[in-house]
């Protein structure tokens, strides 16, 4: 049987706040301190380390990507619709 050997993020705030590993606690260090623990169970997570890594990528950024998409889309169409409204006035002229 395969043991998995990982530390949930609350365990490990816990543990941090119990022996005061880090004595900020501005928004910025608080972030880092939960990205690092994202970090450590993706390093400790031997079985599943391309699922939880897929996992943890996806929370952060697939909003910023689905937005990028959106606004490139937006951007591909408008100028698609420039290109035809600018073909039709060149019809109308050279009637």
């Amino acid at each position: 049987m395969i043991k998995k050997y990982v530390i949930s993020l609350d365990r490990y705030l816990l543990i941090e706040n119990k022996y005061n590993f880090v004595k900020n606690t501005t928004i910025h260090n608080r972030n880092e301190r939960l990205d690092f623990g994202l970090r450590k169970e993706c390093e400790l997570s031997y079985f599943n380390f391309g699922v939880t890594k897929f996992r943890i990528v996806k929370m952060t950024y697939l909003s910023t990507f689905l937005w990028a998409f959106v606004l490139f889309g937006l951007i591909v169409l408008w100028s698609v619709v420039e290109f035809f409204i600018e073909s039709r006035k060149k019809k109308e002229i050279s009637i």
